[in-house]
């Protein structure tokens, strides 16, 4: 997990554990720090700070650093997938069967 995602983190622990009061509290612990001369740790809890008002004020959310598409038997086996082939009739071993011939074919063509 990079640096950028683990301060994401800390920040949606801070509000689930604190609330409304979180924003107040990050940048009263910003300002302490500064007061200090403790510049790095300043700007660490500003940039905390930063997040916590981007998510509790606009509902923002960080994304993900590279999208990638989940593996094809990841979502083969998920709940909502199962469900919809059930309801289509769709039987997972002629799934799997049609699946690896494609692959088949596909590793024919390179």
């Amino acid at each position: 997990m990079g640096r950028d995602a683990k301060v994401w983190k800390f920040a949606r622990l801070l509000i689930a554990k604190h609330g409304k009061a979180t924003l107040e509290l990050v940048r009263q612990r910003a300002q302490n720090r500064l007061d200090r001369g403790d510049y790095r740790a300043s700007s660490g809890w500003a940039r905390v700070a930063d997040i916590v008002k981007r998510v509790t004020k606009t509902g923002a959310r960080r994304l993900p650093a590279k999208a990638t598409e989940p593996p094809l038997e990841d979502v083969l086996a998920g709940q909502t997938t199962k469900a919809m082939m059930q309801a289509d009739g769709v039987d997972r071993q002629q799934l799997d069967k049609i699946v690896g011939a494609a692959q088949q074919k596909l590793e024919g063509d390179k």
